[in-house]
């Protein structure tokens, strides 16, 4: 079974007529009859009753039109889309904040832009707490995010790609920088700094110990948040995907302490180049 038979199949079937549907194809009526009888002796029935009065469909040719319909316009569509990637230059849009984004969107986007040198990723700097209404504007394509709350997301799609827990920021000479791994007792003993990220379903300070000091920050972690714990015995939790990002100027300790999901955020209607590379970002381990 093929594209051309399928059209001969559903063109004959519309018109009644092999010969009207041959004109309509431009080809001669034996050669649409051959692809018709093609076409049935792949599938392993017969679609057509033929008579000195016409032809018309059998009831396995009535319900094999409907589906027939639809598998030629999946497969138009699959080519039009496959030919848009191949001979056009697409960009997809990346939010991204001071804290950039987690490496494995790189390297996913490494071995994606191998197999589709024609899309390219733009990064458009915006503060964590702006990425959902720019998606919702469509002044970006994605974001890589934590999971936002339910209703701030009702028209945009979340799409789990980690199990994140917590790590921990702190100066090289803190006083618990010496650990391996911190547990809730370790950070009952300092203050710890938490953002001000007011979309976050599962936020910061929610697993934590209740005994904890906690100082909440009027702004997100910026620069400045981490040159005062150089000189300070404060603590800043992290979500441990973002660690990279931390780790040139501070010690940064994980901790099993769970932080909910990682995922990619997008547009429901978003284009073909995106989602495939969506596949490639479920790929990254």
């Amino acid at each position: 079974m093929n594209e051309r038979q399928l059209e001969s199949f559903i063109l004959s079937a519309d018109e009644k007529s092999f010969s009207k549907a041959a004109t309509k194809s431009y080809i001669s009526t034996p050669a649409l009859v051959q692809q018709i009888n093609l076409l049935e002796k792949s599938i392993g029935f017969k679609l057509f009753k033929r008579g000195h009065q016409g032809i018309s469909l059998t009831p396995s040719g009535e319900i094999f039109y409907k589906s027939a319909k639809e598998i030629l316009d999946i497969y138009v569509q699959a080519c039009k889309k496959g030919q848009e990637l191949e001979n056009h230059q697409q960009i997809i849009k990346v939010a991204y904040p001071f804290e950039k984004f987690p490496l494995f969107l790189l390297k996913a986007y490494q071995k994606f832009h191998q197999d589709y040198p024609n899309v390219s990723l733009e990064f458009v700097p915006l503060s964590f707490n702006q990425h959902i209404q720019a998606l919702k504007n469509k002044e970006v394509d994605l974001s890589i995010i934590a999971r936002p709350l339910d209703n701030l997301i009702q028209d945009l799609t979340f799409t789990t790609l980690y199990q994140d827990t917590y790590s921990f920021c702190m100066s090289l000479s803190h006083p618990l920088s010496f650990k391996k791994r911190l547990t809730k007792n370790d950070l009952k003993k300092y203050p710890i700094l938490v953002g001000q990220y007011s979309y976050l379903k599962d936020s910061f300070e929610s697993q934590l110990p209740k005994e904890c000091q906690i100082i909440h920050l009027k702004q997100e972690y910026d620069l400045s948040t981490c040159s005062n714990l150089l000189v300070s015995n404060e603590i800043m939790v992290i979500h441990s995907l973002w660690k990279e990002n931390y780790t040139p100027l501070l010690k940064v300790i994980p901790s099993s302490i769970k932080a909910g999901d990682i995922g990619a955020l997008y547009h429901q209607n978003h284009s073909t180049p995106l989602d495939l590379f969506l596949e490639y970002l479920k790929s990254i381990d």
